[in-house]
């Protein structure tokens, strides 16, 4: 083929009109199960998960421990919104402080919600709830049991009017619809190109092994409670069936209660009495430590964190440590991006561009660090030239707050703030500081004009 040919080829190629390359499906199964899905309401394996997880937390306080102390620890200190420098704008600002408000944002028990909600069912649903002028009023965490996104077998939503539907978990029946601007959905373990795909939550795959490790410690408490007394045998030779019973009878006190005071046993035949030891291995528990130790393999929060303090290096601690708030910076990033919708939203609403300005929500980060270590590190920090507003969110404040309080205290607590003036008036103002004079006739300190 000639050079001239080819060239023609791809002349000809550019002036066809291009086409969307998006082929194939998201989602794992068949297309005919989807649609069944999609009729029918959440999957039923999806609830069942969920049921068991909501079980597990109802019944073990290890289960709830985690569960709250991973949704307190990623939602403690709250979170501000951050702007690049250079991008400050007043009603963004304004805006954001009225989302966060008027959606109950500010109240950490609300964020602990809803980080509970996205472990626990692996799923957050948000609703965004309009008042009559159009703002956004409330924010409402939906039940993700009842909630799912109509999508067809490529992972898009069929309709954005009806992107959303609710069903009874009982009858089936659709209890209500929702636009897609309406909905905030965020999955756990999800696949973000498949809103139909479901979350996961942070103990499905802990489910059979809790089973066993609860199962193994109620049998540990059966044996204790069965095998752990001291029992008696007591023989009468020769007795007769009636001549027991009159025997049990007659010491009826010292056999029920074994803490009587009634200790001594009497017969006119001839019998024993001896004692049988209880169970001298009580104490060889070591399938309900590997039961535990391997629940606890598949949280995320380290062992020592929940009490269970054992032989532990400093080395293995911090890296424990940092592996945990890790996943707390994973689930803040969730979060974040949940309330970002909404805010976004709220702009819209409210007639301003967001994405004129670049912006983020920034949770308060957890790290290994001691306040000491954090402090040294950020003054080498800004003596290698990093800019303020960089160091000043890693110390947990508003950069932009703290320049404006500085900005106000510099101006308030001025001693002289009639230099200005005196500068307009009559040129340069003039500040002399006499070193070592005393008080005579005249001030220490003069202020004067060229």
């Amino acid at each position: 083929m000639s050079l001239e040919t080819l060239a023609r080829k791809i002349v000809d190629a550019s002036r066809q009109p291009l086409r969307s390359t998006d082929a194939g499906t998201t989602y794992a199964g068949s297309a005919i199960s989807r649609q069944m899905a999609q009729l029918m309401g959440p999957p039923a394996d999806f609830r069942a998960k969920v049921a068991a997880v909501g079980k597990m937390d109802r019944e073990d306080g290890r289960v709830k421990r985690i569960l709250s102390r991973v949704a307190g620890d990623a939602t403690r200190g709250g979170f501000r919104l951050v702007m690049r420098e250079g991008d400050d704008d007043l009603r963004l600002t304004g805006e954001a402080k009225s989302f966060i408000k008027s959606t109950g944002l500010n109240k950490r028990t609300r964020r602990k919600c809803h980080a509970r909600s996205l472990l626990g069912s692996g799923e957050l649903w948000l609703q965004w709830v309009l008042d009559e002028a159009g703002n956004i009023s409330g924010c409402k965490l939906m039940p993700s049991e009842t909630m799912k996104a109509v999508v067809d077998e490529k992972g898009k939503f069929k309709d954005p009017h009806k992107a959303f539907v609710q069903h009874d978990p009982t009858s089936g029946a659709e209890l209500a619809s929702f636009a897609l601007w309406q909905i905030t959905f965020v999955a756990l373990d999800g696949n973000p190109d498949d809103p139909g795909e479901r979350g996961r939550p942070l103990f499905d795959s802990l489910i059979t092994k809790g089973k066993q490790l609860f199962m193994t410690e109620e049998d540990l408490v059966i044996r204790r409670r069965v095998r752990a007394p001291m029992r008696f045998l007591h023989v009468l030779e020769n007795a007769r069936e009636e001549e027991i019973d009159a025997y049990k009878q007659r010491n009826k006190d010292t056999l029920e209660d074994p803490f009587s005071p009634q200790s001594d046993f009497f017969s006119n035949r001839k019998g024993t009495l001896s004692a049988i030891q209880g169970d001298a291995n009580l104490g060889e528990i070591a399938d309900v430590d590997k039961l535990e130790d391997d629940f606890f393999a598949g949280v995320p929060v380290p062992k020592f964190l929940l009490g269970k303090v054992g032989q532990i290096s400093r080395d293995v601690f911090e890296d424990a440590l940092e592996g945990y708030f890790e996943f707390l910076e994973d689930v803040q990033e969730m979060l974040a991006d949940a309330y970002e919708e909404g805010y976004r939203l709220q702009l819209l609403l409210k007639g301003i561009n967001p994405d004129a300005a670049e912006w983020d929500f920034k949770f308060q980060a957890r790290t290994v660090e001691s306040e000491s270590s954090k402090r040294d590190r950020l003054l080498k920090e800004k003596a290698l030239g990093v800019p303020p507003s960089m160091l000043w969110p890693q110390m947990g404040y508003d950069a932009g707050k703290v320049k404006e309080i500085r900005d106000k205290d510099r101006d308030e607590l001025e001693p002289y703030p009639l230099l200005d003036e005196i500068d307009g008036a009559a040129g340069k103002g003039d500040l002399t500081i006499v070193q070592g004079n005393k008080r005579k006739k005249e001030s220490a300190v003069t202020v004067g004009t060229k």
